[in-house]
């Protein structure tokens, strides 16, 4: 599945207007997680996030309002502009591994395909 696909799908769904500028997303790494890297400078607008499971065809939709407290929390690469997002795979639990943080109030839904 790619970004422009799972955007596509996500917006109809769930009739949000979700696009490749507002939207984090990832597929199951070659390490078997879940990685994303948003740009630092995405903490003062609305941030979506969205995690592939292939495994069980399901898309798991989180929305992090601007200026969420949640961004005070989070890791940032010291030698990019972004900050980082590790996350392993389940349908239930949405905990960011790095920080310990959990993400599952975030959680606005799944699309399953």
């Amino acid at each position: 599945m790619t970004k422009e696909l799972a955007i596509k799908l996500v917006n109809r769904k769930l009739n949000l207007n979700l696009n490749a500028t507002n939207t984090n997303w990832s597929n199951i790494n070659s390490n078997g997680i879940w990685s994303l890297e948003p740009n630092c400078s995405r903490k003062t607008k609305k941030l979506f996030l969205l995690l592939n499971n292939n495994n069980s065809k399901k898309i798991h939709v989180f929305e992090i309002s601007e200026n969420n407290k949640i961004y005070n929390k989070l890791y940032s690469r010291s030698d990019r502009n972004v900050f980082r997002l590790l996350f392993n795979v389940s349908d239930k639990e949405f905990v960011e591994t790095l920080k310990g943080l959990n993400f599952n109030t975030f959680l606005m839904g799944q699309v399953d395909y």
